[in-house]
């Protein structure tokens, strides 16, 4: 999320989720987001991203004929979901 961005919201952490897969295939994401209880009284909201790691332009190569710098010097993220939940 790009705080410029988003209508006047103040990020205070940012927590990177750790997903798995069980063997039936069902993806559980878990993550801890801790709130300050002496934090401003205020509106609050959870926002939950979700990118996929995409190939941005600037090469031919097929990336597995890349060095891993390369590769990932042409890596990029596209934003695929998003909810926003008001605490």
């Amino acid at each position: 999320m790009v705080p410029a961005a988003s209508a006047a919201w103040t990020a205070l952490q940012t927590v990177v989720m750790d997903g798995q897969v069980s063997a039936s295939g069902s993806a559980t994401w878990t993550g801890r987001l801790t709130m300050d209880a002496n934090r401003p009284a205020g509106r609050y909201r959870i926002v939950v991203e979700q990118y996929e790691l995409i190939r941005v332009d600037g090469e031919a190569t097929a990336s597995a004929a890349l060095s891993p710098a390369a590769r990932e010097r042409f890596t990029g993220e596209r934003l695929v979901h998003q909810d926003i939940v008001g605490i």
